[in-house]
Formats: structure tokens, sequence, C-alpha cells
């Protein structure tokens, strides 16, 4: 199967080394006794979504006949297909194209309306914050791109038993909070 995807950027060794450290301190906890029973590459499905955003003059400017203009902006943002969830991309990624099994590829379990509207909303509380002001807000084009994950299993692997595991990005992104 043919798939768009980030580039791998990490390969298998260095995963199992953060995969050995439990992530944080809160994962230190869940899984004090607990080893690494496997760790898979597994390809998750996200969305690229463009946006135009225009802003028009409010009122007091055009009450005061201030030359105010609409003003149009591109804004980006990746929707996530696992939780539904969407942040900006301040930078793009290469994207290459690969070929991989079918089983480790992970499609999305929420649709392009979800992601569409949760980046709506993103862009709605982001400008609000800096600028003020309700822009409107369009979807030009959505694509489809998949990250890599390296997935650490701890514990037995049994059927019907809980699995505990941590998500490694393998592409060299990060999320990260902006204050």
């Amino acid at each position: 199967m043919k798939i768009n995807c980030y580039p791998l950027k990490m390969d298998y060794e260095e995963a199992m080394e953060l995969a050995q450290k439990k992530g944080s301190i809160f994962g230190k906890m869940m899984l004090m006794n607990k080893q690494v029973s496997e760790v898979k590459l597994l390809y998750v499905e996200y969305k690229i979504i463009n946006y135009e955003m225009i802003h028009e003059p409010n009122i007091i400017s055009k009450i005061m006949k201030k030359k105010t203009d609409m003003k149009k902006q591109n804004v980006r943002v990746l929707g996530n297909g696992t939780t539904g969830g969407a942040s900006l991309i301040t930078s793009m990624p290469e994207i290459e194209t690969i070929d991989v099994k079918r089983d480790m590829v992970q499609h999305a379990e929420y649709g392009d309306d979800r992601m569409i509207n949760r980046g709506r909303s993103l862009i709605r509380k982001v400008v609000r914050r800096r600028s003020g002001g309700f822009p409107s807000i369009n979807v030009v084009n959505t694509r489809k791109v998949y990250r890599p994950f390296y997935i650490a299993y701890y514990g037995d692997l049994k059927e019907n038993t809980k699995v505990q595991y941590i998500p490694i990005p393998a592409d060299g992104c990060k999320n990260q909070r902006s204050m």
C-alpha cells in the first residue's frame, strides 16, 4: 500500500532506548514493574487542512471612515485521526511517498468534519487572543498524510486484557504548547 507520510527519522534502537526509560514521571509510576514486551512501527492517519481566514474591518473603523481593507491569510492545521484533535502547523516537514504493509497503517477513527470543526475553533481561539475580531474561516483543501510512531507495549500481551503502551513519534516532529 502506498502512502504519503513524514519521513522516518528515528531508528528502532533509539525507540527501544526511549521505551526502556518509560516516558515521563507519570509513565514511570504506571509502568514501574513492567518491562517492554514489543516495539512496533505504526503509521497513523492525519489530515493537513488548509484554511483561508478573512479579516473584515470592524464597525468602529467603518464609522470613523478609516481606510481598512479585508485581509486574507492562509493557515494550516494538522488534524489527528485517532483523537479528532487539531494543532497549528508552524513549519511544514517534507512528505514522502512510501510502500508499507496494510497492518502497519492505522486509519482515522474520526471523520473530516470533526477535524475541520476542531481546526476552525482552534484558529478562532488563537485569533481572538492575539488580535480580536471574528474572522470568517473557510476550508481550501484537505490532504491525507501519515505520521510514523513506534508503539512500545509493556507487560504480557494477552487477548481480552488491558494493554499498556507508549507512542513514540518517529518523525522528529514535536507537539508543544506556546504561551
